[in-house]
C-alpha cells in the first residue's frame, strides 16, 4: 500500500514536468506522454529495486531524457529545404555522439546534486521555461529567493561541469 501510495505522489508531482521535458525533445505531445507514461511504467516495475536508487526525480527525469533522445535518434526527422533533406541529428561520428552522450550524462548528474529546492527551482526556469515571478508564486516564495537559488545552482554546475564544457557553451546551454 505505501508503494503505491508513494508511486502516485511521485507521478502527480512530475508527470507534467516529464511530459514537457520529452515534448521538447521530440517535438509531439502524444509521443511525450508515451515516452513519460513508459518510463513511469519502467519505475514501476523495478519497486523492489527503489532502494538502490539515490533520486527518484532524477531517475525518472533522466529516463524521460534519454528514453527522448533515443526516439528522436529512431525517427527520421528530416527538415526539406530547397529540395535538399537534412537530418534533424547533426552529429557526424560515433566519437562525437559517446560524447554528446557523455556530456548529457554528466549535465543530469550535475543537476541532480543540486539540493532539492535549489534543483526544483533551476528545473522550472529551464525545463518549464517558467519566469522568476511565477516560480516565486507557484513556490510562494519572493523573487529574489527564486533569483538567489538560480545563481547558486548555475554557480555549481559551472563548477562541476568546467573540466567538460568551456564557459561560452556554459552560457550558450544554460542562459
Amino acid at each position: 500500500m505505501g508503494d503505491t501510495v508513494y508511486f502516485q505522489r511521485l507521478f502527480d508531482a512530475n508527470y507534467l514536468k516529464l511530459c514537457h521535458v520529452a515534448n521538447r525533445i521530440v517535438k509531439d505531445k502524444d509521443d511525450a506522454r508515451d515516452i513519460v507514461q513508459q518510463a513511469f511504467l519502467n519505475f514501476w516495475e523495478r519497486s523492489n529495486h527503489w532502494h538502490t536508487i539515490q533520486s527518484h526525480e532524477a531517475y525518472l527525469y533522466s529516463s524521460v531524457y534519454h528514453s527522448s533522445i533515443a526516439y528522436f535518434k529512431k525517427s527520421k526527422v528530416h527538415v526539406s529545404s530547397q529540395d535538399h533533406t537534412f537530418s534533424a541529428h547533426t552529429l557526424d561520428t560515433p566519437l562525437e555522439e559517446l560524447s554528446f552522450m557523455e556530456l548529457e550524462k554528466n549535465i543530469i548528474k550535475a543537476i541532480s546534486k543540486l539540493p532539492p529546492k535549489c534543483r526544483e527551482i533551476f528545473l522550472l526556469s529551464r525545463e518549464e521555461e517558467l519566469s522568476y515571478k511565477l516560480i516565486a508564486e507557484r513556490l510562494n516564495i519572493s523573487t529574489k529567493t527564486v533569483e538567489a537559488q538560480m545563481g547558486i545552482a548555475l554557480k555549481r554546475l559551472r563548477e562541476d561541469l568546467s573540466a567538460q564544457i568551456p564557459d561560452k557553451i556554459f552560457f550558450l546551454l544554460f542562459f
